[in-house]
């Protein structure tokens, strides 16, 4: 269901009302609205009298690892630029399409963005998956290998 209300009164505020059949709903505020008696029809009012509460979206900063790998595709030499969320042990695998690992380096960061050089200009062309493995979790990205052997 929806409803278009095409002239709003200016600073109009509209409470959305959600009914639940089952009642396995615990609502945290509660409004009994004069509008309930048919639950069917599409009414669109304004706050009357509700008490109003602030909502918004806090900014928390970044709650995860971020990576980039650049050039890619590349001939080899990737550079990773990353942020960390807090000082950790990093280990990065490139692995094959077997499965295989076929680079690793291991080495502590300091939380924050960085940079780290990649090179794997001795494998053969083709698509390898990059994990950057951090006590936060393990973060992939392909990386396309062109220009080689």
């Amino acid at each position: 269901m929806s409803y278009i209300d095409n002239s709003p009164p200016a600073g109009s505020m509209y409470l959305i009302e959600a009914v639940n059949p089952s009642g396995g709903c615990v609502p945290t505020h509660r409004f009994v609205s004069r509008h309930t008696a048919d639950i069917n029809t599409k009414v669109s009012f304004p706050n009357g009298g509700i008490p109003q509460k602030i909502t918004g979206i806090n900014e928390v900063g970044p709650m995860e690892n971020s990576l980039v790998i650049s050039p890619n595709p590349g001939n080899g030499v990737f550079n990773m630029n990353y942020t960390l969320v807090k000082d950790e042990e990093v280990t990065i695998n490139v692995i094959d399409e077997f499965g295989r690992i076929v680079y690793e380096k291991q080495f502590f960061q300091h939380a924050g963005a960085s940079k780290q050089m990649i090179d794997i200009e001795n494998l053969a062309e083709g698509i390898y998956s990059l994990r950057m493995i951090t006590g936060e979790g393990v973060t992939v990205r392909k990386v396309v290998l062109v220009g080689n052997k």
